[in-house]
Parts: C-alpha cells; structure tokens; sequence
C-alpha cells in the first residue's frame, strides 16, 4: 500500500513538473500587444554654439502596438512624438524645432526569466520636422526617412501586463533646410499582451 502510494506522490510530481516546463511564460508567449511610453529625447548634434538659451532635450510620448509571433520574435510599429528642442539668441530670435514619426521595427528577446526579457529593436522611421523661426517667421517643414535602433528591458507584473524600459535612437532626422539631427530617447511605458 505505501508503495502505490509513493508511486502515486511522484507521479503526481513528475506530471506537475513536466505540465510546468511545457507551460510558456508570458515572455515567449505569442500574441498581439500595444502600450504607451513617456520619457525624454535629446537631440545630440544640435549646434548650441553663440547662442544664449539652448534646448536639446524635449518631452517624449510614445505609442505602439506589436505582434509576437514567436517565442523570441515580434513586429512593432508606433508613432513617436519627440518634444520641442529650440534655442533664443536675441529678442529678435528664436527657433522652435517639433518632430513627429511613425516606425516599424523587428523586436529579438532574449527571456531571461519567465517574466523578464531583454530585447533589441531595429528598423526604420519616417518622420515630419517644422522648424518655426521668429526672426523671419518662416515655416521649415520636412519629412524624411531614417534608420532606427534600439534596446531595452520589459517586465510582466500582472497576466498579460508589462511594464517597459526602452532606449531608442533616430538617425539623421529632420534634412534639408532644416538639417539633419541625432536623437536619443528614453522612455518607461506599460504595455498589455491579448
């Protein structure tokens, strides 16, 4: 009797186990996810040389929406506002610079343990820059494409909901007359996985 009892016991556990290692974790499961992000960009190579007040950091918001389409693969697209950067050199000028893009990037992760994963990003965007003057009260608009990339942390606190910590950077935005800037930005945002 004791012994069907122990071949019950570690049935039991052994079923229990296995059951367990074939379960997925939330970081390998697939399915379709969007969030949204707040954080901070900087504008790396704007040139703040003669003049008095310079701004190259600006308020990021973030939107996106994926499709993990397998354990350690997913597609994302988003749309991106990078904030104002800008600089006063007199009472008589001022430059306001606003960038807006979209992008898709391919997501590869890496699930460190069943609700922490670490991943890299890289596609393209294509954005549109206005560039406000006050000196001559002229209008600057561009739109162009880039490449971007990045990398960053996720972590599932509760079933299909994830809290997220992204660093990005945007390649050679704005062109033309406006010129073309570097950013980095960097973003915490919540995403939640269907």
């Amino acid at each position: 009797m004791r012994r069907h009892k122990r071949a019950l016991v570690v049935g039991a556990c052994v079923a229990a186990c296995a059951g367990a290692a074939n379960a997925q974790s939330p970081t390998t499961d697939r399915g379709v996810y969007f969030g949204a992000g707040l954080g901070q960009s900087q504008a790396i190579d704007y040139d703040c040389r003669a003049r008095q007040h310079c701004e190259t950091q600006g308020t990021v918001v973030k939107y996106f929406a994926g499709w993990q389409f397998a354990p350690r693969w997913a597609a994302e697209v988003g749309y991106t506002d990078l904030g104002r950067i800008g600089s006063e050199n007199a009472a008589s000028f001022k430059e306001d610079i606003k960038v807006r893009l979209g992008e898709a990037t391919v997501v590869g992760s890496y699930p460190a343990t069943g609700r922490l994963m670490i991943y890299g990003k890289a596609g393209g965007y294509y954005a549109h820059t206005t560039d406000d003057l006050t000196a001559t009260g002229a209008r600057l608009s561009e739109s162009d494409g880039g490449v971007t990339w990045g990398f960053g942390l996720q972590y599932y606190v509760w079933r299909g909901v994830a809290a997220r910590v992204d660093g990005q950077r945007y390649m050679k935005v704005g062109g033309g007359n406006i010129g073309e800037i570097d950013f980095k930005v960097y973003t915490i945002g919540l995403l939640y996985k269907m």
